[in-house]
């Protein structure tokens, strides 16, 4: 067993340990309890340990360095190759030649997934001092997303009509000052729009006008 609270616990350390001390304990081998057969074994052993020690260490230098060269030369062909990679891109997109991956045995060029427009929520209505409506909803515009606002009015028989686009906003509310005079009851719904595509509209909400166009009861709920 190894006495680790006198001999170094690291390689150099037990090296230096016995080769500082193997002098004197040869010389007073019989003064400190040691035969001379014990320390000279001792000696031998000190010197195998030295020369494995020494060409370890210089085989870790030379691996090291052998890495290096590795990374350095690794690099460049990757840099290289990846130019020549680009060029085989480029000719393919110019000829409209998809071949061209083919016989190169490389993928075409992957195109980043859009992010789809982020859907509105939580539809709700509130009368501004003017008189108009103003229509708000949860949403996210960080995403790129733009919002569509539907509305349906009902006519007179209490029918509604089909949802019309009245506004395109970059914001997460509107004021709506076109609700034609005498309207009793309308349907607001909300869609978000990016680029082209467009989310599920929200679930409509129901609005009711008193005489005047004022909201009655000021009650929110959505159309059966």
């Amino acid at each position: 067993m190894t006495d680790t609270r006198t001999i170094p616990v690291d390689k150099a350390g037990q090296l230096d340990f016995f080769e500082t001390r193997i002098n004197a304990w040869s010389a007073n081998a019989a003064a400190i309890g040691l035969l001379e057969t014990q320390t000279t074994e001792l000696s031998t052993l000190i010197s195998t340990a030295r020369s494995s020690y020494d060409t370890a260490q210089a085989a870790k230098q030379a691996l090291k360095g052998l890495i290096e060269l590795q990374d350095a030369n690794l690099a460049s062909m990757t840099q290289f190759g990846s130019q020549l990679v680009q060029t085989i891109r480029a000719f393919a997109v110019q000829t409209g030649d998809p071949q061209v991956y083919a016989t190169a045995e490389i993928e075409p060029r992957k195109e980043p997934t859009p992010i789809p427009p982020f859907p509105a929520s939580n539809l709700s209505y509130e009368l501004t001092t003017s008189g108009a409506l103003r229509i708000t909803w949860d949403g996210r515009l960080s995403t790129g997303t733009s919002y569509i606002l539907e509305r349906a009015l009902f006519d007179a028989q209490g029918q509604p009509g089909p949802f019309e686009s009245i506004a395109f906003v970059d914001q997460l509310s509107y004021i709506d000052e076109t609700i034609p005079a005498g309207t009793v009851s309308v349907l607001y719904q909300v869609k978000g729009l990016k680029g082209e595509a467009t989310t599920q509209p929200t679930a409509p909400i129901f609005v009711r006008f008193a005489p005047g166009n004022q909201i009655s009861g000021g009650q929110q709920t959505e159309a059966a």
